[in-house]
């Protein structure tokens, strides 16, 4: 879990805020390569480090990463001289008319987005 705008931060309408973050490529060949990103908020002053009964859900975007090109994919070590996969994304949040944008981006490319008016 990772927190990209903490209460009281500034969120400009003209620059989308973005957050880096990786989603590990779990799924096998033929399975379905969808994960959802859940984004969250939370109404005090120091967020916890882990979910939690208190926090509540914004939205959650279904982000496709089945035709992500192979620069997008990174292989990091693991336990036992294993590896895994994971893909580098970035989140961003816009202010958009009287709502927010949230999209996730890879590479550059919109894989999803929800707008607040979806929410």
């Amino acid at each position: 879990m990772k927190w990209i705008i903490l209460k009281g931060d500034p969120l400009p309408s003209s620059t989308p805020s973005t957050s880096s973050f990786e989603i590990p490529q779990t799924a096998a060949e033929g399975q379905s390569h969808v994960y959802q990103v859940k984004v969250c908020a939370w109404n005090f002053k120091d967020p916890p480090s882990r979910e939690n009964g208190e926090m509540y859900e914004v939205c959650k975007l279904d982000a496709d990463l089945t035709n992500v090109a192979a620069e997008n994919v990174t292989t990091k070590p693991a336990a036992y001289g294993k590896s895994y996969k994971v893909v580098n994304c970035q989140l961003e949040i816009k202010v958009e008319g009287y709502g927010l944008q949230f999209r996730v981006l890879v590479g550059g490319k919109e894989v999803c987005k929800v707008l607040g008016k979806d929410m």
